[in-house]
């Protein structure tokens, strides 16, 4: 087997070669024409039916096109189509030699994992973002630089957006337009170049202030005239692509070969030109930190509503007014709290060529200092020797000392095989009343609060997610979010590890572009209580979310952990209906109950005629002797009117004691 140098030393020599752009064209065309995060790539090449590739893998042939003169003249069809052929079995060759190389560490009895594994998960493992994200975090991570990048560079934040926006939905246009039309693989290359070359008068900018604002824009993205790329050796080395995703290919022509890589440059570069400005780069630093708790605090918010959300909490003692530690943004709800801790540090290169020190660095600086000042925050959550402040004077609901923590790790910028690096790099120090820390970027907790935005669903992912139980071994968040949305993340003691397959999170990339990007297509069905909606379920589950008291978000998480099972959702849905059937034909009330003892807890469901004192008595009782006779900790009631709607609930929470007079009862033959 050749080495990846040399493999790469050919790709090199291809990519040089006369008209290549049009095979690069080709192969981009296909590759971008659905958005999402893209997945591992673990399929042998085939060409007729091309593997995914990852944006990485793209802009390597991108950056290997700037590494010499671009020709723009056509060659026949056959040698366009022997570029491809090679391209993608070279690329398929170097994604070889990685396993091959990880497989001979491991064999080696290298230490777990081995640098070869980070570098080739950092490389392979995908996007964290979806282009639209870029686009739309850029506006709030750069808003308090806006007059600077306006006064030095001409740069509108908004018609940046709008660019990146444009090219993206004119890309999608043209490829149904021309490409998709064509029958012969010979037109398709003929016209493929076509779909990614460009002018200001296309993306809609007409009057002459947005035209030199957009102009300003492409020209701050477009490779320098006579600039080559010659560092770019390797997989590891620095490609100006990313710097520079923009073609120049005439003075009223561009060409942007990944629509996805310049909304990442959007994201990314700006902060690097503020840093060459000696007499701002310090507000610049200042700006970043604050818009990345900025940013982490108002997707929180979406979820949990600015009453519960708070920025820049200083725990301070009672007594002698020391402070204890600082939290980035904390939320209260209910008997839960998250505690996020926000960070800006960035994956250097030399992380990313496999240097087992520089990636443990990184992720101490990023992630583990965060991870820890997290936990440690959270073990004052409730102790009454210290309070809670918040710098803007909002006050604080009081928690007690049972809340259960939610330590939270948010790093601002893209972190390549972040998933990956924590779960073998982060110290676990939870305990039964602080989870393990949810890590995690910006573009990842967006999604997850957009899939899941009731509070209910959002606290009962986390702590799945931060149980330990299971090694869950995948590439992206979306992946983990699927597997929790239909099966649930906890699979039984005897399984210690569990492999998530990449192409589990296509249907959260699909719900995320129609909701986000205007994507056509039915929306897909993401997790198994879409189907019960509408049922008695589904009913008193949406009544609950929309609670904050801790009683009812409590019941609703208990709810959420049997939702993963369609058999235990209709067994509910059956029984209440019987109840609602029985009342409805005259009886005054009838109920039917449900014992959790893996959660300790049960539930009882109660249809009455009529509401009143007297039927919430009978539900007390109910609920007391039910949860004696099972010796559960935790019962809930549920008081259902005649249509099965939810009227009132009523929970006991405290531990299980033997009780002569429950005995009693529980022994008369006449007990229901």
């Amino acid at each position: 087997m050749r080495s990846e140098s040399e493999v790469f030393s050919e790709l090199t020599t291809l990519c040089r070669s006369e008209g290549y752009i049009h095979a690069l064209a080709f192969i981009s065309a296909f590759n971008q024409y659905v958005i999402g995060s893209k997945p591992y790539r673990d399929t042998e090449p085939d060409t007729e039916n091309p593997p995914e590739l990852t944006n990485s893998e793209i802009m390597v042939l991108v950056g290997l096109l700037f590494k010499g003169p671009i020709t723009y003249d056509l060659p026949p069809p056959e040698v366009v189509y022997g570029y491809v052929t090679r391209i993608y079995e070279l690329l398929d060759e170097i994604h070889q030699v990685g396993n091959a190389q990880s497989l001979n560490d491991f064999e080696l009895n290298a230490p777990f994992p081995t640098p070869g594994m980070y570098q080739k998960d950092i490389f392979y493992a995908g996007d964290s973002a979806h282009y639209f994200q870029y686009c739309e975090l850029a506006l709030k991570k750069y808003e308090a630089d806006a007059d600077w990048l306006l006064k030095n560079k001409n740069i509108d934040l908004k018609i940046g957006s709008e660019i990146c926006t444009a090219i993206r939905h004119l890309h999608e246009k043209r490829m149904k337009e021309t490409v998709f039309t064509q029958m012969d693989i010979s037109a398709v290359l003929q016209t493929s170049l076509s779909v990614f070359s460009y002018s200001v008068e296309d993306l809609g900018f007409i009057d002459t202030t947005s035209k030199e604002r957009a102009s300003s824009f492409i020209e701050a993205f477009t490779l320098p005239s006579g600039q080559k790329n010659p560092g770019f050796t390797s997989l590891s080395t620095f490609n100006i692509a990313y710097k520079y995703p923009i073609i120049r290919k005439s003075n009223t022509e561009f060409i942007v070969l990944s629509y996805y890589s310049l909304s990442q440059a959007f994201y990314e570069n700006l902060f690097f030109w503020m840093q060459e400005d000696t007499n701002y780069v310090n507000l610049a630093n200042q700006n970043r930190g604050n818009a990345a708790e900025s940013i982490t605090a108002d997707l929180l918010t979406r979820v949990f509503s600015r009453e519960r959300v708070f920025n820049n909490v200083e725990i301070v003692e009672t007594k002698g007014n020391r402070t204890r530690g600082e939290i980035d943004v904390l939320v209260v709800y209910g008997r839960y709290v998250i505690v996020a801790q926000v960070k800006s540090k960035r994956l250097t290169m030399k992380a990313r060529r496999g240097n087992l020190d520089a990636i443990q660095d990184d992720f101490e600086k990023a992630i583990h200092r965060a991870a820890r000042q997290a936990m440690s925050c959270g073990q004052y959550i409730g102790n009454p020797n210290v309070k809670l402040k918040s710098k803007d004077g909002r006050k604080i609901p009081e928690i007690d000392q049972s809340a259960h923590v939610l330590p939270m790790t948010v790093v601002l910028d893209p972190y390549p095989g972040l998933f990956f690096q924590t779960q073998f790099l982060l110290q676990d120090q939870s305990t039964e009343r602080i989870s393990s820390p949810f890590v995690t970027d910006v573009f990842a907790l967006d999604t997850v609060a957009e899939i899941l935005d009731s509070p209910a669903r959002f606290l009962h992912y986390l702590l799945q997610r931060g149980s330990r139980s299971q090694r869950r071994h995948t590439n992206q968040e979306y992946e983990l979010l699927s597997l929790h949305l239909k099966h649930g993340l906890e699979f039984g003691e005897d399984i210690t590890d569990v492999f998530v397959e990449s192409d589990l999170a296509g249907d959260i990339d699909l719900l995320m572009c129609i909701r986000r990007d205007g994507a056509e297509g039915p929306v897909p069905s993401i997790s198994v209580l879409d189907q019960y909606a509408n049922t008695y379920f589904g009913s008193i589950l949406r009544v609950l979310e929309q609670n904050g008291d801790p009683s009812a978000v409590d019941l609703a998480l208990v709810l959420l952990e049997i939702s993963h099972s369609s058999q235990a959702i209709e067994g509910v849905n059956r029984k209440i209906e019987k109840c609602v059937d029985l009342v409805k034909s005259g009886s005054d009330h009838r109920f039917c109950s449900l014992g959790l003892s893996e959660l300790s807890t049960g539930i009882t469901f109660m249809c009455v005629s009529k509401f009143d004192e007297h039927s919430t008595n009978i539900l007390m009782a109910i609920c007391k002797l039910r949860k004696y006779q099972k010796k559960l900790s935790r019962w809930f009631g549920i008081m259902l009117s005649l249509s099965g709607n939810l009227e009132s609930i009523y929970e006991i929470n405290r531990p299980w004691e033997e009780d002569e007079e429950l005995e009693s009862i529980s022994k008369d033959p006449r007990c229901p």
